[in-house]
């Protein structure tokens, strides 16, 4: 799958050449349409797709899958799955995330929670354990995310919104 995508990512950069003057190949109406909607966002991430940047993501990420796996094991832990590891937290994590990124379906409908539960019940889990464990993971994910922000958008909403009209009492008729 993962090579199916970096196939045809290849194309698409390929045909759209972005950092050239014109698209290399002709192709019909519509698709030459989208090629060429999709060369100024391909030249944008241009910059990205260096090795110092990969470098520099390398860390941070890394350290955020590890956060998130261990939030996955002692989730796991507290709903009762005996013998689960670290290690297993880590791949029944990792695996639903590779699904998530792969596959081209919404995650609001449980793609996150249905593969790692998957992976969850292959590891010896019971169905409801797991479920409760990828459920209690999306809640506290969630949860975070609205904490942590949740104060920025308080503070940006009162910053960008208009400020009131000042209407005299001249202007306001009562209705008759």
């Amino acid at each position: 799958m993962l090579a199916a995508y970096a196939v045809g990512l290849g194309a698409v950069w390929w045909v759209a050449n972005p950092g050239g003057a014109d698209v290399r190949v002709h192709l019909p109406g519509p698709l030459m349409a989208l090629v060429r909607a999709a060369r100024p966002f391909l030249a944008a991430a241009r910059p990205l797709l260096v090795l110092r940047t990969l470098r520099a993501n390398v860390v941070p990420v890394v350290l955020s899958l590890a956060i998130v796996a261990g939030d996955v094991w002692l989730l796991g832990r507290a709903v009762g799955i005996s013998d689960f590891s670290l290690r297993d937290a880590a791949v029944a994590y990792g695996f639903s995330t590779l699904i998530l990124v792969l596959t081209p379906v919404p995650t609001d409908l449980g793609t996150t929670e249905a593969s790692g539960a998957g992976v969850l019940v292959a590891l010896g889990a019971t169905w409801p354990q797991a479920v409760a464990t990828l459920v209690l993971l999306r809640f506290l994910l969630t949860g975070a995310t609205m904490l942590l922000t949740g104060h920025l958008v308080l503070v940006l909403s009162r910053r960008l919104r208009p400020p009131r009209a000042l209407v005299s009492s001249a202007q306001v008729r009562p209705p008759h």
